[in-house]
Formats: C-alpha cells, structure tokens, sequence
C-alpha cells in the first residue's frame, strides 16, 4: 500500500510540475504578444544533397561512419529566426 501511495505522489508531482511549465509557456507567449492563435505557421524547409527525402542517412554521417555533418540547406526561414537547432 506505501509503494502504491508514493507512486500516486510522484505522479501527481510530475502531472503539477507539466501544468505549470504550460501556464507559463502560456503566459510568456501573452508577455511576448504572440497568442497560440497568432502565431504563424511556417513552410521551413530543409534539405540535404547528401540524401534523398525520407531516404536513410548515409553512414558517413553517423557515428558509426564518419560522424560528420551532412551539407544543409533551407528556405522559408522566418524574418525573426536566430537560430536553428536540429
């Protein structure tokens, strides 16, 4: 019965600690005046010549080959981007 109760602490915990990291992804999106609702979709798109889309990576560009970076290209990056991760 005690390792049952511990458990439904835990998650209890872990559910509260989700809710409020979305409230405050909530509230930072209102402080930044971008809504869910306002936020646009982007068409980003990201391509390789390395391989074809879908297709496998090629070993060369794993750690089980070269672990290399594969060539990158993209278009319909948003004006405010900054970064990129991957």
């Amino acid at each position: 019965m005690g390792l049952i109760l511990v458990k439904r602490v835990h998650a209890v915990a872990i559910v509260s600690v989700v809710v409020l990291l979305m409230v405050f992804a909530y509230i930072y999106q209102i402080a930044e005046n971008r809504l869910p609702s306002e936020v646009e979709s982007i068409g980003l798109t990201l391509i390789s010549p390395a391989f074809e889309n879908n297709g496998e990576i090629p070993r060369k560009y794993t750690c089980e080959g070269e672990d290399i970076s594969p060539p990158l290209s993209w278009d319909g990056v948003p004006i405010d981007t900054k970064s990129f991760v991957l």
